[in-house]
């Protein structure tokens, strides 16, 4: 998005700009309301102030709109950082929506009570009704918020920090990006069964927006950067755990209860500019859950030639670090069996995270929306699918997380240092996994093993 258009646009430039000045201006009339009196950032405003700012306003929506960008949070956005902007009452518009929800008699008599009390009571004594009636009713707004959050456990959001939105950042679901938005929410997938990552379609990453499987999820965007300014920009993002289900469990042997989290079977892809990484939480040792586990002879200490392993490495053709995340344990005639190696989560709420260093502003006159994305020429566009799935595979995926919901959320943002072990050692090892998991096959017994495994 090119904010010099924003603010303002063609030749209602100079008009624009004197209701800017005008906003910040503090010399005026005092407004004539007794009471609700029009503020910003805590100060009242005059009343050639509220004339500007809601002027101003009307203007800048006409000018994003004639731009292309229609979504309310973009203009609120945009409004607020130019300052055209009131603070938001605290009084009638969260006492109304309590009013509507249930329309008891009891809500009816309180709002005629309110009502009463301004017009005959002096200001003072209002004032101090008003003070706590807002108390009271930013605790009920908490609370409808608190329970919104709740339902809103399994989402999956992408977002743009503030200062990436007004440095030119936007997204979108398609490369048209003709719905541009600095924020794009997916549909959550209910009842997903556990699969195994051989069962991820290789297509993944080709189509936009959400992909049609409801037995895991996948989502793909791009965000694009546009600025007058030529030099080129580094941004950073990460995946966060925004929320999920806790489930409590009792050791039937020793009767110690401890928590179960869903996300201790759930894996993540991320597909950035078409190279592709996974992750998954590590072991209770705290090292890298290879696939299959690696075992050792308790006599001579060489490693075991596991009975299970993937026919063929899932969707090697796609990594980007295949040496660290795929390991040949066998040589067969038609194809080899494999290791795989996900990276570790970096903490128990940060899933992964990354940098786009040296991005270009986007250039219009070299963008086709009609050819399909190349990330060898980006023109300011990047790329990115998420994938996650619940890894059948995975020794934590159990019985006991049927049911459960997680929330996710890919965050971007500008100027973050990157926290250390974004990669995770190649060598590490993991807990074992069962023997019946879906997504290995039998190691046949006449082919020899494979490099670090003893032969039979």
């Amino acid at each position: 998005m090119k904010l010099e258009n924003l603010n303002p646009f063609h030749r209602k430039e100079e008009k624009l700009e004197t209701y800017l000045i005008a906003a910040d201006n503090p010399v005026g009339k005092k407004q004539l309301r007794p009471i609700f009196r029009r503020k910003r950032s805590g100060e009242v405003l005059t009343r050639e102030q509220v004339s500007a700012i809601k002027r101003g306003r009307k203007i800048l929506r006409r000018e994003m709109k004639e731009q292309g960008l229609k979504r309310r949070i973009d203009f609120e956005l945009t409004a607020t950082n130019m300052g055209l902007y009131f603070d938001k009452k605290g009084l009638l518009w969260p006492f109304f929506l309590w009013l509507i929800k249930d329309n008891t008699v009891l809500k009816v008599l309180a709002t005629t009570a309110v009502l009463t009390t301004a017009v005959t009571v002096s200001v003072p004594v209002v004032q101090q009704v008003i003070e706590y009636l807002t108390e009271y009713i930013d605790k009920i707004v908490e609370q409808r918020v608190t329970e919104y959050q709740e339902k809103e456990v399994d989402r999956f959001t992408i977002s743009l920090s503030d200062d990436m939105f007004n440095s030119g950042f936007t997204l979108s679901e398609d490369f048209t990006f003709e719905n541009a938005t600095s924020q794009l929410v997916a549909m959550s997938v209910e009842g997903v069964p556990c699969i195994s990552i051989r069962d991820i379609p290789l297509d993944v990453n080709e189509g936009e927006g959400q992909y049609p499987d409801n037995s895991f999820f996948a989502y793909t965007f791009y965000c694009r950067y546009e600025s007058t300014e030529p030099d080129p920009i580094n941004y950073y993002w990460t995946i966060n755990i925004t929320n999920q289900t806790e489930i409590p469990m009792v050791d039937p042997e020793t009767g110690e209860e401890t928590i179960r989290l869903v996300s201790d079977a759930i894996w993540v892809m991320v597909f950035e500019d078409n190279e592709m990484l996974f992750y998954a939480k590590p072991g209770e040792d705290g090292k890298i859950e290879v696939l299959p586990e690696r075992e050792y002879d308790p006599e001579t200490g060489e490693e075991i030639k596991p009975k299970l392993a993937y026919e063929g490495a899932p969707m090697i053709d796609f990594s980007k670090n295949p040496e660290s995340q795929y390991e040949i344990i066998q040589d067969g005639e038609y194809f080899d069996y494999y290791r795989i190696a996900p990276q570790n989560y970096l903490t128990d709420t940060v899933v992964a995270n990354g940098m786009m260093l040296g991005v270009e502003p986007f250039d219009i006159s070299k963008h086709d929306p009609t050819v399909p994305y190349d990330p060898e020429n980006p023109n300011g566009i990047h790329k990115y699918t998420v994938v996650i799935w619940l890894e059948g595979d995975d020794p934590e995926c159990t019985n006991e997380l049927i049911g459960g919901k997680i929330g996710l959320n890919f965050r971007i943002h500008l100027e973050e240092d990157m926290p250390d072990g974004v990669y995770p050692d190649d060598d590490e090892e993991a807990e074992e996994i069962p023997d019946d998991t879906p997504g290995m096959e039998e190691l046949p017994e006449d082919t020899p093993g494979g490099e670090g495994i003893p032969e039979e």
